[in-house]
């Protein structure tokens, strides 16, 4: 199966986003777009109507958001990764943002099944001028069915370009076997980990203290996190749970005090 979106967001005169380009191959669709805020950023969802990913599978995204214009983007479901005997499975993603674009890349977590093997690879290509906020959520397999930590092998790589510079490159890889009953060092007892990369400008300290305030309730909760300000300004907050919704609560805390900074606008309540 090869699954393919290309998404294109243009702004028109009155600054409310729209889709000026839209292209999908089974099975990734999207629904329609809607709006939440004064700004008129299109909130868009896309629906995986396979159910999750096979051996030899392959998922293309393709996202540009063009100068001027807001997208939200997320998905309606957990992403699966169901066994894979043989082969193995992969997510390209590349996301373009213009000159005074604003793009939230918001997926749903991504569930390793047993015996997955999978590769995510992210490319981000931004506007000094721009303003980006994307996250990445990966679960170890489906605790109530005692498969966590059974995955083969999971990789997953991220380069950040800003202005045409490369400014941030991101891999590991992680074995299920070497995980099994938490390994000191690498997730202790955790079973779920994610990293929230933001952009935009604005006081540095500001930043950096706004999403740390956000992220003391999620803390509390049994999230183990932290965050830190690369000299590239890009944003980045890491942290380990043992839920999605743990981690999902910690970078949405986080965001929900970013978001009027960086675009003035309050983080609407997105339902699923």
């Amino acid at each position: 199966m090869k699954g393919q979106l290309r998404l294109r967001v243009s702004a028109e005169d009155n600054g409310r986003s729209f889709l000026s380009g839209a292209h999908c191959a089974f099975p990734v669709k999207i629904m329609r777009p809607f709006y939440l805020d004064a700004a008129g950023t299109a909130f868009v969802y896309a629906v995986d109507a396979a159910g999750g990913l096979l051996g030899g599978d392959a998922i293309d995204y393709e996202i540009r958001v063009d100068d001027g214009a807001r997208l939200y983007f997320t998905n309606a479901s957990t992403a699966k990764a169901h066994p894979m005997p043989r082969d193995s499975a992969v997510v390209r993603t590349k996301l373009s943002v213009g000159e005074k674009a604003g793009l939230e890349y918001f997926p749903e977590a991504s569930m390793l099944f047993r015996e997955t093997t999978m590769t995510a690879v992210t490319r981000i290509e931004a506007a000094e001028s721009s303003v980006f906020a994307c996250w990445d959520i990966v679960a170890s397999g489906r605790k109530h069915s005692g498969e966590q930590f059974q995955f083969r092998k999971f990789e997953n790589e991220l380069a950040i370009r800003i202005g045409g510079r490369l400014v941030l490159w991101e891999t590991y890889r992680l074995e299920g076997d070497t995980l099994r009953g938490g390994t000191p060092g690498i997730l202790d007892e955790y079973t779920h980990w994610g990293s929230l990369y933001v952009y935009g400008q604005g006081d540095p300290s500001l930043l950096l203290e706004s999403a740390r305030d956000g992220m003391e309730a999620a803390r509390r909760e049994g999230v183990f996190g932290g965050c830190s300000l690369h000299p590239s300004g890009v944003l980045i907050v890491k942290a380990l749970g043992n839920t999605c919704e743990d981690i999902k609560s910690c970078f949405h805390a986080a965001w929900a005090r970013l978001r009027p900074i960086l675009l003035q606008e309050e983080l609407p309540d997105v339902r699923k």
